[in-house]
């Protein structure tokens, strides 16, 4: 059978094209597509289960989805950019199998009406985790940004102050500075608090997700909080609570490791950004929500 289709290939792809008519190009274009793509497009499996952040309890009846996208016929021509939707159930306990054709690793996307929205990528014959939080009680939209902080050519530092959503050179006027940056994309960052302020770190593995770690932890701890962090690319980062420089103020940001920050300007060795939410008001409720698109 094989043989044949690289035969059948070979010889439309070589066929004059006066020799097809005109009718039937967009045919000749479908065959084309299956032919080169289809070999390729293999069933692949991701495995997991859904269940309650806070209760820990099975969700069924819930639509785990795979949006790909690939090469395809769309509006009668060829294609790259071709959208390929594929859906799994949870079952009574949670548990799904999803099955899929187009891609490698696969972008998952759970909308429940009530819960955060998730997405996160996973790869072939994994398993995945799904565990859906709550979305926060109605509230009033918090300030939210990108943390910026990093190292200037020149060998100075530079940090951020939530409440103006600004870089800061010192700690005079910043939140937080960072006391020394490896000049590696990758390698560590110690972050320092300033004046009355503190920093408190809860790691992925703490919160149990993999992803969104914004989403998982709502308040800010009352103490416990350090004067100086070690940010570790190396690991799968978490989540960083942050008591401002007046010791009244509290914000958070997600320390993904994977995300780098863009140049602020060409005096710039290493900038690195997270997303933040801040609250003016004193408030520890940092509530960070991603609302789910039910339709």
């Amino acid at each position: 059978m094989s043989v044949r289709l690289r035969s059948d290939y070979d010889t439309l792809m070589t066929s004059p094209t006066w020799l097809i008519p005109h009718g039937g190009r967009v045919a000749v274009a479908v065959l084309l597509v299956g032919l080169a793509f289809g070999v390729a497009r293999r069933t692949k499996t991701i495995r997991g289960r859904v269940t309650d952040f806070e209760t820990h309890e099975a969700l069924s009846g819930v639509s785990v989805f795979a949006y790909q996208s690939g090469w395809g016929i769309s509006g009668g021509g060829v294609v790259w950019d071709k959208s390929y939707p594929y859906r799994a159930v949870s079952g009574p306990t949670g548990e799904f199998t999803l099955r899929y054709r187009v891609g490698s690793s696969a972008r998952l996307g759970v909308d429940v009406e009530g819960y955060n929205a998730f997405r996160a990528f996973a790869a072939p014959g994994s398993r995945v985790e799904i565990r859906l939080k709550r979305l926060p009680p109605p509230h009033g939209r918090l300030p939210s940004g990108q943390v910026r902080f990093g190292l200037k050519k020149d060998g100075s530092t530079y940090g951020f102050a939530f409440d103006r959503a600004a870089t800061a050179s010192s700690c005079a006027d910043a939140d937080v500075v960072p006391v020394r940056v490896d000049g590696a994309t990758r390698g560590p960052i110690v972050l320092r608090a300033c004046g009355r302020g503190g920093l408190h770190y809860v790691t992925a593995e703490s919160l149990g997700v993999t992803s969104d770690y914004l989403v998982y932890g709502d308040t800010a701890p009352e103490d416990g909080y350090a004067g100086e962090l070690s940010l570790d690319f190396s690991t799968r980062g978490g989540l960083v609570f942050v008591r401002t420089r007046d010791g009244m103020h509290y914000a958070k940001f997600e320390f993904t490791p994977s995300a780098f920050g863009g140049f602020l300007d060409r005096d710039v060795a290493r900038d690195v950004a997270f997303t933040y939410v801040f609250d003016p008001s004193g408030s520890r409720y940092l509530p960070y929500e991603v609302a789910p698109r039910v339709r």
